[in-house]
């Protein structure tokens, strides 16, 4: 499934190399072009470009090609609506817009950062536990390009010729703003809809059909348990697949970047999502990450006696 979803997004190279300014960046064409940055635009922190970038939307006909409501209210004046998993040809495709998204999050400007992370979580609404863990490994992927530095250069006497490349934390920062928005997208209520989309509430829409040939996969807490039928308990652990990647790689990596403000981030990315799934459902998975790295950090003990080893194992 997840090698599926790799293979279908086609553009696999957009997050092979470091793009230093978005310059380097794959050139889209008008349609998707015009597509991203009015989703981005959607999610702006001014109201006034947020109801601008709905108004556009709706009069460019983007919500009739790429989307669809999923979920109403019982009221029936407002609806969530999720990505078209085949849109126009013209348009990108869910996996392939979020694949962007994550690349606009780079933009080194906060508020920038902020609507892009907003808007990558609303793509990813409603998305299937195969297809987060997905998203989850291109945003490390990036996280781990945008972290390397090219070492200085230096002559025969190790004078420094050309320094180390600037830390792009900035960059780094943007992908842990996408990071937490991650663990709500299969959680978006339409409150939570309404506080990404700040435009949303000026813009009446026409109503639209209702696909009901896919449901919405929706995560309350990540438990376990014995009684559930064969079908929900696979789903539970594949929720549990992409939610303990996603600790595997904040533990030792996104809480120990070199940069506080992006250990900061990471942090509320963590706090975030304990808060959405629970303590008692984290704590089960965060088991599992400490174990994998007390064991990592005990291989000395093959190396040393009993009596050397300082590994906190034998602290307990």
């Amino acid at each position: 499934m997840v090698a599926d979803l790799l293979k279908e997004q086609g553009d696999s190279d957009v997050l092979s190399v470091p793009y230093e300014t978005p310059a380097f960046w794959p050139s889209l064409p008008l349609w998707p072009t015009l597509q991203v940055r009015i989703w981005i635009a959607r999610s702006d922190l001014s109201s006034e470009v947020a109801v601008l970038a709905e108004r556009l939307w709706f009069l460019f006909a983007l919500d009739v090609a790429c989307e669809q409501p999923v979920i109403e209210e019982e009221n029936h004046e407002s609806s969530l609506v999720r990505l078209r998993d085949t849109p126009t040809t013209s348009l990108m495709r869910p996996m392939v817009l979020a694949q962007r998204l994550l690349l606009e999050t780079t933009r080194p400007v906060a508020s920038v950062q902020k609507a892009t992370a907003d808007a990558f979580a609303l793509c990813l609404m409603g998305r299937s536990a195969d297809e987060l863990a997905v998203a989850l490994g291109q945003l490390v992927h990036l996280y781990k390009v945008m972290l390397h530095r090219d070492p200085p250069v230096k002559d025969s006497v190790g004078r420094i010729l050309v320094p180390e490349s600037a830390d792009r934390w900035r960059e780094r920062v943007g992908l842990a703003f996408a990071l937490a928005r991650l663990s709500e997208s299969p959680n978006l209520s339409v409150k939570t809809v309404r506080s990404l989309r700040k435009g949303l509430s000026a813009v009446k829409a026409d109503p639209i059909d209702v696909d009901h040939e896919r449901p919405v996969t929706t995560i309350t807490a990540v438990t376990q348990d014995s009684n559930l039928p064969d079908k929900d308990a696979d789903r539970i652990n594949r929720a549990d697949s992409w939610l303990l990647e996603m600790f595997r790689f904040l533990v030792p990596d996104g809480l120990n970047d070199r940069n506080s403000m992006v250990q900061s981030v990471m942090l509320q990315a963590g706090l975030n999502a304990v808060s959405i799934y629970g303590k008692v459902s984290i704590l089960r998975l965060m088991f599992r990450v400490m174990y994998s790295c007390l064991h990592a950090f005990c291989v000395c003990c093959i190396a040393l006696s009993y009596e050397k080893c300082t590994c906190i194992h034998f602290r307990l």
